[in-house]
């Protein structure tokens, strides 16, 4: 049959995403992991200094994650 594939007009454009634009699927996985990496060290050490330490880190790892996939 002719014209079975590509029926709707358009309908391929829709989901043709650019490399370097991030979801807000993909952010929110980022900071659940930064989140996640903090609570559990405030969970294994129970140290608000070391957790602020992690913290810091994370903040700084998020942001590098998130800069360099541009």
């Amino acid at each position: 049959m002719i014209g079975v594939e590509g029926d709707r007009a358009g309908s391929g454009n829709r989901a043709v995403r650019r490399r370097g634009r991030w979801t807000a699927n993909s952010l929110v996985v980022v900071i659940n992991g930064m989140l996640a990496g903090i609570g559990g060290v405030f969970m294994v050490t129970t140290s608000v200094p070391v957790t602020v330490v992690a913290a810091t880190a994370a903040v700084l790892l998020g942001g590098v994650i998130v800069s360099t996939h541009r």
